[in-house]
């Protein structure tokens, strides 16, 4: 499928056969929000009006009007020059630095990535609500998509929740870890003396991550992390969990500094294309 924006029009051309509501149940856009986009007489169709029941064929044009220019909902703020590794028309992949949250806890909030990014668009006249997929703890760097299509945020959300979004992270941790790959599958829970902590609990949700070790040093290691789960700071808690805590990590670990844990690799399938986007920045090394 091809894809172009004309003001505040989405313009596709049909790469095979489509049933519109089967097309519109593979984007995963919401029954109400199917419903808003007909009666408002949003699609078309090859100049004509489209219904539920319209079927698409290889060639046609299907246009939404999807695209109404709002301001970003965030406020701007250029606290640090915004890395931007892939971007086109509908979604951009960002380098976030260490030290940074990704939200702020209210729209009116400021100092985090979000504000940073609401900033890029205004500079670049995006009129696009700024859309995270995921996220990252304050302390780690890294790989982080967003979305700039409304249209297509329910997909990669989706794509999220299905674990088609595979991410990979490097750290650097205390010890030496004797095998080259292991599997730690641990529960984690909050941890019930220290608020800002998770902790491996048999009451906890389900948490899987593979470790493989990249390089042993003199009392470190680094290695690659890949999560088959998203619980937060599981990486960290799993890691200290079999005594080996990400360098400088200021809750589970020991030193000073900035902590040794960056989200390097980045898989996801592109929306328009459907094909497979891998976006990989250099491992951040001591």
């Amino acid at each position: 499928m091809k894809a172009r924006i004309t003001g505040e029009w989405l313009n596709l051309t049909m790469d095979k056969p489509w049933r519109l509501s089967d097309f519109l149940d593979f984007y995963h856009i919401s029954r109400s929000r199917r419903q808003q986009l007909f009666q408002a007489q949003a699609i078309w169709q090859n100049h004509q009006i489209a219904s539920p029941a319209s079927q698409l064929f290889p060639g046609d044009q299907l246009r939404l009007h999807v695209l109404s220019k709002t301001k970003p909902d965030f406020v701007p703020e250029k606290r640090f020059e915004l890395s931007v590794v892939y971007e086109d028309p509908y979604v951009m992949v960002v380098n976030k630095p260490k030290g940074y949250l990704v939200h702020p806890d209210t729209k009116a909030g400021t100092g985090t990535l979000c504000n940073v990014v609401s900033d890029y668009y205004h500079q670049h006249k995006i009129m696009r609500p700024v859309r995270y997929i995921h996220r990252l703890d304050r302390e780690t760097s890294g790989l982080i998509l967003f979305c700039r299509c409304p249209f297509f945020q329910p997909f990669l959300d989706a794509e999220l929740e299905k674990k088609n979004i595979t991410r990979d992270y490097s750290a650097y941790v205390l010890g030496n870890i004797p095998n080259d790959d292991l599997d730690i599958h641990k529960k984690i829970g909050r941890d019930r003396h220290d608020a800002h902590k998770w902790r491996v609990s048999e009451t906890g949700k389900q948490a899987l991550t593979h470790v493989h070790v990249l390089e042993r040093l003199n009392d470190l290691t680094h290695v690659s992390c890949r999560l088959e789960t998203g619980r937060t700071h599981q990486i960290r808690v799993h890691l200290a969990s079999i005594g080996h805590p990400i360098l400088n990590d200021p809750l589970y670990g020991k030193g000073t500094g900035p902590m040794w844990l960056q989200a390097y690799r980045l898989s996801f399938t592109h929306p328009v294309t459907l094909q497979q986007q891998i976006i990989e920045i250099p491992l951040e090394t001591l």
